[in-house]
């Protein structure tokens, strides 16, 4: 069988048959010694759909080479299939990501809308741990860490569908913002990392929406322009700027930026 009608065939180029013939991966069963045609038995068709087989599933060729004659592959498809969930995860993330950064940057979002309210006192649980913030090289932090420590204190306590944290609080400091996770409480609680404490209420907070995590480009954006919003009409911030958050959909959240002011 010749190189052009195995490709027909198996529906594959012959170019990739002449790579495959290259790096050992289907040689084929006869060469012409002074043509330099290549011929293929039909009984190298089913090693080839093998072949083409655990290529679709996402193995690459060095990978393939060790699989064509392995007898159990189940214990291999396992592994292969977590392999893929993990980057279907990964992939929606960060498709999640993309659709949330599209709302906030479309016509419709790029102008933010302030609102101006009173916070109330409210009881809740907080926590605040610098050791378990990362300060990642190219600027900006991951909480991931954090979160998981206040999560796990939280979660004898939880409702279903909570969103944990519910807000973050910025401490601004000479070197970088330290995170202070809050999550709001009907009656007291005894935690084992978290503290037990009550917010003082807030007359004035300049606020506003977005969509997006807990950590993107939006959020500086939406930070800026509140603390523009707020230079132009001459107030000043006082207090932390809080994020409160309630979710949309797995990983993307409607996020409320609050800013307490007060006025000249």
């Amino acid at each position: 069988m010749k190189i052009s009608e195995l490709a027909r065939i198996c529906h594959i180029s012959p170019r990739m048959l002449r790579h495959y013939d290259a790096i050992g991966l289907l040689k084929p069963s006869k060469v012409d010694s002074q043509t330099a045609y290549r011929e293929y038995s039909v009984k190298q068709i089913p090693v080839l759909q093998k072949i083409l087989l655990f290529k679709d599933l996402g193995f690459s060729l060095e990978e393939i080479k060790s699989l064509v004659d392995k007898p159990n592959l189940e214990p291999v498809l396992q592994r292969q299939k977590i392999v893929l969930e993990q980057r279907i995860l990964t992939e929606q993330t960060r498709l999640d990501r993309l659709e949330a950064y599209l709302l906030c940057c479309s016509k419709e979002k790029i102008m933010f809308q302030v609102e101006i309210k009173a916070l109330p006192s409210q009881l809740v649980a907080s926590f605040q741990d610098a050791r378990l913030v990362l300060q990642l090289p190219e600027g900006g932090q991951d909480i991931s860490q954090l979160i998981e420590v206040f999560a796990t204190d939280l979660k004898p306590f939880l409702e279903s569908g909570q969103v944990v944290p519910h807000s973050i609080f910025w401490h601004e400091t000479n070197e970088y913002p330290i995170p202070e996770l809050i999550h709001p409480l009907k009656e007291a609680k005894d935690f084992k990392r978290a503290t037990l404490t009550t917010l003082e209420p807030v007359p004035e907070a300049a606020c506003l929406e977005y969509v997006g995590h807990y950590t993107d480009e939006t959020m500086t954006q939406a930070i800026t322009f509140l603390h523009t919003w707020l230079e132009e009409l001459g107030f000043t911030s006082r207090g932390v700027t809080r994020q409160v958050y309630q979710a949309v959909s797995e990983n993307v959240f409607r996020i409320e930026l609050q800013i307490p002011f007060a006025r000249a």
